[in-house]
């Protein structure tokens, strides 16, 4: 007899099984026709062989209870490539503003590869810690960390794969300019902005899902990602900067979420003699209420 949860092999007195630890359920079946009999049976209601002896009983294990989800996935060993230090010191992008203390990632060993899971307990991811870092193909970053800095991730050339999480409130500058091997990438609803150049040069980038919480798709930021077909832009964006999806030539389907005069006011906002959308093939923005052409205002 075999455990049906884990397939090891059970001793026929075994109440528990001893690798997985299920408990075992034994029913007996017709060893004829192989229905499953009620207790106290003394014929098979199905094709009348007498219960007895040669009624083969099979052992029936308990789905075993779901093993929880961890919080956060178990560091892989890649932790000895990163530097990590606590700091207080100033933040370039923040503007001369004085952070409080925090668990800054500064550097990634340029030699590492693979699967890099960044600890937990860090907050801050400096400025080009990660810059050519061209072995690396996927990251894991963990809750609590609120800022992905300038070029954090630049030219990572193998990264397919970045996990961000809810507690990212900004992604700056050049974040992720020239992953040319990120494919898709889901931006949590705790941004509200997207940097200058931030996913530029990403030209294997075919989906990105903007959430509501942006307001500001900086200058550059989906520049010459080739491979992005369309774009769901969310009624909270108030200002594009020029050529934000510049030379994205598969670009077909814009869509706004707010009405044709919101979409006006934000092209508006862009400064006077450059647009945002050189190069695309779409033809407008589709609105709730209707399209905007490109160069119309009404």
């Amino acid at each position: 007899m075999k455990c049906t949860n884990c397939g090891a092999d059970l001793a026929d007195s075994a109440k528990f099984c001893a690798e997985c630890g299920t408990k075992v359920v034994r029913e007996v079946f017709c060893a004829q026709c192989g229905t499953k009999l009620a207790a106290g049976a003394k014929f098979c209601p199905e094709c009348g062989t007498k219960v007895g002896a040669a009624a083969t009983p099979e052992p029936k294990a308990e789905s075993a209870p779901k093993a929880q989800k961890e919080s956060s996935p178990k560091d892989n060993g890649s932790s000895k490539w990163l530097t990590i230090e606590d700091t207080d010191e100033y933040s370039e992008h923040l503007d001369e503003e004085v952070l409080p203390v925090q668990r800054v990632l500064q550097k990634c060993d340029r030699e590492a590869e693979g699967v890099v899971i960044i600890p937990e307990g860090v907050t801050f991811i400096d400025g080009g810690a990660f810059q050519k870092c061209e072995k690396i193909t996927s990251v894991v970053i963990p809750e609590g960390v609120t800022v992905i800095d300038q070029e954090a991730f630049s030219e990572c050339k193998a990264l397919a794969s970045v996990v961000i999480p809810a507690s990212v409130t900004e992604i700056s500058l050049g974040a992720f300019e020239g992953c040319t091997a990120l494919a898709s990438v889901e931006i949590p609803s705790s941004v509200t902005e997207i940097g200058e150049d931030a996913f530029s040069g990403c030209t294997a980038l075919s989906s990105v899902e903007i959430p509501s919480s942006v307001t500001e798709i900086g200058a550059y930021a989906f520049c010459g990602c080739t491979a992005l077909a369309s774009v769901v832009i969310p009624d909270s964006v108030t200002r594009i900067g020029v050529v934000a999806f510049k030379f994205c030539k598969s670009l077909s389907s814009i869509t706004f979420g707010g009405t044709k005069k919101e979409w006006k006011a934000v092209e508006k906002a862009v400064k006077k003699g450059e647009n945002w959308h050189e190069g695309v093939p779409a033809k407008g923005v589709e609105c709730s209420d209707g399209m905007v052409k490109f160069g119309l205002f009404g």
